[in-house]
């Protein structure tokens, strides 16, 4: 296995920089060119999710009648940038403001989310053509607010947000109007051909005007996969939140609360959204395209792909871990998971372990052998393994952190906590960040070293994850009270936390003003937290960042390790 080694702890990563990246692909697919490889320039990414939000003017002529399943609860757009021209954004973030098609039917806004798997795609905007393929999302209803609702068409509540209470720190709720109640949603039944080729249109009409591609990029497309609302939420609420995410993360099916009985039970729906995307791929590809699968929401898709176009050049990056074989062989339809993954010629992994983990999987579960290369050979077709830890932009991040917004909330902080040291957290509020155990742990600190009570504070922010878990809400709300109560006074509160999404301007200030940074995730994939964190530091205190061994990134950094 001689191009697969571990990586060589004892010596620092070198950095490299997006235009040196840039450089060796422009590198490499000349080598591939001068081999008579063709490459049309172009890369097709398939992910879970377009970046956007949609919504859609009702017509009265439009008539359903089929229930609307669960809604997925929408993203909000208050980490968005304020400008679609601001260079130092992601170059495939989305603006705040919403933009509307022609004829005033379709409204496009911005989807928060997956920024930096968003980012790494922008970063190849400058070499090629790209195409993002992904669904829509549930489409809300476009009704304008004075007008009675429609009662041709069949619309569903899709999601309420609760304004929060009033807050008098540095960190501020997002503005009135980004909240909305009792938004519907318009089911895809009700949608019709003619509808679907206008959003077609708008799309190509949005990426072209809004400004979502920096100078010299070339141009950058969303193409829409329309899914059955019931296989959609089967998939994504069903499959891969219920069955997929919890094994990935080492959580069995009996440590997670969940209603259904069956892991196979939305097997059908995951099935049935990953041919959704593969016939889309069909239907767009062109001889030298690169096909490029992103995450667990599609590890079906490489396979089918594949026996559709089998001399496709098909990319798979899995961004979250990859569990060990033991865990993995619990998965009912491990082998389908598996073939379907191989049907990839390049499997990517954020880690070296968590492609070791999918490699042994490969071997001890379905019996596959591994090449001289390391590579698996599954009846003549080999897939590559590699671990390729997707970074930051370090260039955009640097002048993100000049941003106008970011100063004021920089000084708001540092005099809100004058004479404290300041500890950070900003996490999602999901049972495998380690919030609670961070809690824990400060807590710890408390009852041991007494004399720093009223000397340091945590700043814990977390931003509420897709599917609610009122179980943790509570046990970490509970866990804040106790630890307030106990060692905080009357003008002293030692954990501050807010369970918001803040904005990218508080977000930076928090990184800059830390006296340390702390990251705890039991188990962790792809997070660029820690790499904003240090590069935000360099410009300030050059504080110290406390990281799980767990974490994604942990082999990026120069580090300590201690237990």
């Amino acid at each position: 296995m001689d191009s697969f080694h571990e990586p060589n702890k004892s010596r620092a990563t070198t950095a490299l920089t997006l235009d040196t990246v840039r450089d060796q692909v422009i590198r490499l697919e000349a080598e591939h060119r001068a081999k008579g490889i063709q490459l049309s320039g172009r890369i097709l990414h398939l992910c879970h999710y377009l970046p956007i939000t949609l919504a859609l003017k009702p017509s009265v002529s439009d008539t359903s009648g089929i229930p609307s399943p669960p809604a997925t609860p929408p993203a909000k757009n208050s980490d968005i940038p304020e400008s679609p021209t601001d260079t130092s954004a992601p170059a495939l973030a989305t603006p705040k403001a919403e933009f509307k098609s022609s004829e005033g039917k379709w409204k496009i806004g911005g989807r928060y989310g997956h920024s930096a798997m968003i980012s790494g795609i922008s970063s190849l905007a400058q070499t090629h053509e790209q195409l993002i393929i992904g669904w829509t999302g549930d489409i809300a209803s476009n009704t304008p607010a004075e007008l009675p609702p429609v009662s041709s068409r069949t619309v569903e509540p899709l999601h309420t947000v609760h304004k929060r209470a009033p807050s008098t720190s540095a960190l501020q709720p997002p503005d009135d109007d980004e909240e909305t109640a009792g938004t519907k949603k318009v089911l895809l039944s009700a949608i019709s051909d003619e509808e679907k080729k206008s959003l077609e249109d708008t799309l190509q009409d949005y990426t072209a005007k809004v400004g979502i591609r920096g100078e010299g990029d070339k141009p950058t497309a969303y193409v829409p996969v329309w899914i059955e609302e019931k296989v959609a939420h089967g998939h994504y609420d069903g499959y891969c939140k219920q069955t997929l995410w919890p094994l990935f993360h080492y959580l069995l099916w009996q440590d997670v609360a969940t209603e259904y009985a069956s892991a196979d039970q939305h097997w059908p729906s995951y099935y049935k959204a990953n041919e959704e995307f593969a016939k889309k791929v069909v239907e767009l590809y062109k001889p030298g395209d690169l096909i490029w699968i992103h995450d667990y929401h599609l590890l079906l898709a490489p396979l089918m792909i594949r026996q559709s176009l089998p001399e496709a050049a098909v990319g798979l990056f899995v961004h979250t871990p990859f569990p060990s074989s033991e865990v993995f062989r619990c998965l009912p339809r491990r082998n389908e998971i598996l073939d379907g993954m191989l049907g990839a010629n390049l499997i990517c992994f954020q880690t070296y372990s968590y492609s070791r983990h999918f490699t042994s999987s490969c071997v001890r579960v379905c019996g596959y052998e591994i090449t001289s290369r390391g590579a698996i050979d599954v009846q003549g077709h080999v897939a590559s393994i590699a671990y390729t830890p997707v970074g930051v932009d370090a260039s955009r991040v640097s002048r993100d952190l000049l941003r106008p917004g970011i100063q004021p909330k920089l000084q708001a902080l540092t005099s809100l906590y004058a004479d404290k040291k300041i500890i950070v957290g900003r996490d999602k509020l999901d049972v495998v960040k380690g919030v609670v155990q961070k809690l824990k742990a400060f807590e710890k600190l408390l009852e041991d070293y007494p004399e720093w009570r009223g000397r340091v504070v945590l700043i814990q922010v977390t931003s509420p994850a897709l599917s609610d878990s009122p179980k943790l809400e509570r046990q970490v709300s509970e866990l804040v009270a106790h630890i307030n109560g106990e060692y905080g006074s009357l003008d002293f509160i030692p954990v501050h936390h807010y369970h918001q999404t803040i904005k990218k301007d508080e977000f930076y200030a928090l990184l800059s003003v830390a006296d340390l940074g702390v990251i705890t995730p039991l188990r962790d994939g792809m997070n660029t937290t820690s790499m904003e964190f240090v590069i935000a530091q360099d410009r300030t205190k050059k504080s110290p960042l406390v990281l799980s061994e767990f974490h994604g990134y942990l082999e990026q950094h120069e580090r300590s390790s201690s237990n």
